[in-house]
């Protein structure tokens, strides 16, 4: 009798250290959030902006992904980021600056006319893309290398002229 018990005993210990999968797992998405949760300077419901967000184009980024109002579309959360982000951007300009954010590919003829570009990463759930944002003072013409619209670009131009894909500052 006393093996038996014995035995039962151990048998019963063994079970309940054995690895088990849980029944019920946690989506990928929530596991990927809880990460990010944990690293990302900034998270609003599942929008999630990661990166160096420091300096005056963090401080608008932080405070664009704060007021977003609909996460749930990725092109409408997009979309609000990017002007969202300009508008508090412009507000800290120098006088002859305009405000740019843009995740296509681009070419500034003067590179030295940029100030202060934070490359950013814009995540919710598994989506996620990247996006550079910076000042940008004249002489100067930048030149967008792809798709336009607001879930690419958005400018805030200031002094500076915007027209189909082209920014151009003044000296």
């Amino acid at each position: 009798m006393k093996f038996f018990t014995l035995s039962t005993t151990f048998l019963a210990g063994l079970a309940i250290a054995s690895p088990v999968a849980d029944p019920k797992p946690e989506p990928e998405s929530n596991v990927d959030l809880y990460v990010e949760r944990r690293i990302a300077p900034a998270v609003v419901g599942m929008a999630i902006l990661t990166g160096v967000v420091s300096g005056l184009v963090g401080a608008a980024a932080r405070e664009a992904i704060s007021t977003i109002k609909d996460v749930r579309n990725w092109d409408d959360a997009r979309e609000q980021f990017t002007t969202r982000t300009v508008e508090l951007m412009i507000r800290k300009a120098h006088a002859k600056e305009a405000a740019v954010c843009v995740n296509v590919g681009y070419s500034v003829d003067d590179e030295s006319k940029i100030r202060d570009r934070v490359s950013l990463d814009y995540k919710m759930g598994n989506l996620h893309t990247d996006y550079d944002c910076f000042y940008l003072s004249g002489p100067s013409t930048f030149k967008l290398e792809g798709d336009g619209g607001f879930i690419n670009i958005a400018v805030q131009s200031g002094p500076c002229k915007y027209d189909r894909g082209t920014l151009t500052c003044p000296p």
